[in-house]
């Protein structure tokens, strides 16, 4: 089987990378050969996966100048799939992974698939997995039609050991290949703006994260004292900031800030797949959660089944002491 693993930009590139190579190795036998395609990617990007897999025997990199736009970047890749024709490309969980696996798969009318997990083998099929109803349920998909787009779950892992990165003792062929520099007859101007600040939440060493669960703004307003007397970042769940709990730029999960903190605690925060996305790659989980059932005990390091409020107060009247 041929495999290609599409890597745009991120903040983050050994982790995302660390992240695609976890999902994908179970399903790779040994005479399969995988691809790394990095549109868009400078020469620090090269530094930083000079150390690859054994298995992955070619590199492609994307040669743009200035701002990238969707069409050109799915033409760039079209072009890739059409020279290489891989049986299964997979594309990182960002914003633009996930675009760009639809649009191909809907040019080269092949399945697509989004937001998936975990993939394994079943006979000769491709068992790939999801999770549905924030987290309650896992959607399983069983399919032998090939060639087929997938797109991952946005995840950040630590790139630890020999296992995801490893000093080749193989040869890799690199390529670059510039992007189509031909304009869509739609546009007709364009202005870029790009921020350079790096967003807190994502250096952050200890991460309190407030969530729907808090039932109200007295209660939000209580864990941000907490967080202020513990010198701690403040983040929310998405589901919180719709409903006026915090930022929508403090937004932690697979469509906000994927942190890696030392300490995680989570404060009426119910554990939807989207919202682990953003927190899985702590090194201590801890939630605050009136529903034992709650998918968030199942995978933190430790929790109490208790209102979320009552223990903020707990905490702030042992600060005072």
């Amino acid at each position: 089987m041929r495999v290609a693993l599409l890597l745009p930009p991120c903040g983050d590139m050994p982790g995302a990378f660390a992240a695609m190579w976890e999902t994908v190795s179970p399903v790779l036998g040994d005479a399969d050969t995988v691809a790394l395609w990095l549109p868009g990617s400078g020469q620090e990007v090269r530094v930083e996966l000079s150390a690859l897999p054994e298995a992955v025997s070619h590199v492609v990199y994307g040669k743009a100048q200035g701002c990238v736009l969707p069409e050109q970047a799915i033409r760039w890749t079209e072009g890739l799939y059409s020279r290489f024709r891989p049986d299964l490309l997979l594309c990182y969980g960002s914003i633009a992974g996930q675009e760009l696996a639809v649009r191909l798969s809907a040019r080269l009318g092949c399945p697509c698939l989004t937001q998936i997990f975990t993939l394994e083998k079943g006979g000769e099929a491709l068992l790939a997995k999801k999770k549905v109803c924030s987290s309650y349920l896992t959607w399983e998909s069983a399919s032998s039609t090939f060639p087929a787009v997938i797109a991952l779950q946005k995840r950040r892992v630590m790139p630890v050991g020999d296992a995801v990165l490893c000093v080749p003792k193989h040869s890799i062929k690199s390529e670059e290949i510039p992007w189509p520099t031909e304009r869509p007859d739609y546009l007709l101007g364009r202005e870029s703006l790009e921020s350079t600040e790096q967003n807190p939440l994502e250096t952050a060493q200890l991460l309190l994260v407030g969530g729907k669960g808090l039932g109200n703004k007295v209660a939000c307003d209580k864990l941000r004292l907490l967080a202020q007397r513990w010198g701690a970042a403040l983040a929310w769940s998405r589901q919180a900031a719709i409903n006026g709990f915090g930022p929508l730029d403090a937004v932690v999960g697979q469509s906000g800030v994927i942190a890696a903190p030392k300490r995680c605690i989570t404060f009426g925060v119910s554990g939807a797949a989207a919202f682990l996305a953003g927190v899985e790659a702590a090194e201590r989980l801890y939630a605050v959660n009136t529903d034992l059932d709650a998918p968030i005990f199942r995978c933190c390091d430790a929790g109490i089944v208790a209102d979320a409020e009552a223990v903020i107060d707990l905490l702030l009247q042992k600060e005072k002491v």
